[in-house]
């Protein structure tokens, strides 16, 4: 991690990311099954229903690396990034996923959440949907990811603090006006 001056956080990064895979098509992705021994695949079999693994460019580790000597404060960055493949068929979109198959994944992000929690080290939990190349999406096979912190990220902890000192109901209301009033100043 580095801290952000301008920010006043923690930033992660990750310089392995440079040389990833970047939208291969269905017969080179590697989130797709193996349909020869030559194929690179993080997924080595042929078919499967869901798939968890390590990325392969994480700027997160949970053993302790060698931390960068830099001008701006850096410091270690603990925690995990496992990626999660909804489908063996590159062209899915979790959207047009069966509930028994969103019932399967959400059961397998809850086990590894539980997992991933009794390692006393980990503090914070982020599970997300990777989908467009708007956001950074270097692979268009359906996946997410999840991603263990060993410290709660500000963002996180300023939300938490403004959900505690307000009262639910006025929290839900603000947020119900922000998504239904025609102008912000309505608000």
């Amino acid at each position: 991690f580095r801290f952000h001056p301008t920010r006043s956080e923690w930033v992660g990064y990750s310089t392995a990311r440079q040389n990833r895979t970047f939208l291969p098509d269905a017969l080179e992705c590697p989130l797709c099954p193996m349909q020869d021994e030559k194929k690179q695949s993080d997924i080595p079999v042929d078919k499967y229903e869901v798939a968890i693994f390590t990325n392969r460019f994480s700027s997160l580790q949970l053993q302790d690396s060698k931390i960068p000597s830099l001008e701006l404060e850096t410091n270690q960055a603990t925690g995990t990034c496992d990626v999660v493949s909804y489908s063996s068929n590159h062209q899915d979109q979790f959207s047009n996923l069966s509930q028994e198959r969103i019932e399967l994944i959400i059961h397998a992000l809850s086990n590894l959440t539980q997992e991933l929690f009794e390692n006393p080290n980990i503090k914070y939990i982020l599970t997300f949907e990777n989908k467009g190349k708007e956001i950074g999406v270097t692979l268009d096979n359906p996946h997410g990811q999840i991603y263990s912190f060993g410290h709660i990220p500000e963002a996180i902890k300023k939300q938490s603090q403004t959900q505690q000192s307000n009262p639910l109901e006025k929290y839900i209301s603000k947020i119900c006006l922000l998504y239904t009033s025609p102008s912000p100043r309505d608000l």
